[in-house]
Parts: C-alpha cells; sequence; structure tokens
C-alpha cells in the first residue's frame, strides 16, 4: 500500500512537472517570435537606412565629379562666398 502511494505521488508530480515545461516553452515561443518581428522591423530600418546612404554618397560624388568637370574646388561649393556677406 505504501509503495502504491508513493507512485501515485511520484506520478502527480511528474505530471505537474510537465504542465510546468510546457507552459514555459509556449511563453518561450511567445517571446521569440515578439524578438523575431522586431529584428525584422529593425533589419527593414536599416536596409532603408543603407538605401539613403548609397543615394546621398552617389549624390555627394556626382558634385564632386561636376566641380572637378568645371574646374571648381568642392569645398568651394559647399560653402557662401564670405565676401558678399561681409560686403552686404
Amino acid at each position: 500500500m505504501d509503495l502504491t502511494i508513493a507512485a501515485f505521488g511520484f506520478s502527480a508530480l511528474l505530471l505537474v512537472a510537465l504542465v510546468v515545461v510546457l507552459v514555459l516553452f509556449m511563453r518561450l515561443r511567445g517571446h521569440t517570435r515578439e524578438v523575431e518581428q522586431a529584428l525584422a522591423e529593425q533589419s527593414g530600418s536599416k536596409e532603408r537606412a543603407d538605401m539613403l546612404m548609397a543615394v546621398a554618397q552617389a549624390v555627394n560624388e556626382g558634385r564632386a565629379g561636376n566641380a572637378q568637370a568645371r574646374g571648381q574646388d568642392v569645398g568651394e561649393m559647399a560653402e557662401p562666398p564670405v565676401e558678399a556677406a561681409l560686403e552686404a
């Protein structure tokens, strides 16, 4: 009789442990999905930022190429003439 009670108690403990592990696993899957969604959003933002940086770099290279073709210094294009501002 004592062995039967011990086996029943052990089975009940195993069942409780199994339920706890399943609940923890389901919560972990939920957190994993949240992290995957956040990572996907961040990666999309990074791709857009990389594209904008590439466009800005291409524009800057184009400005530098146009200025060199006309014999201008790129620094002259970036800054307004100081003399004209002082005379006004």
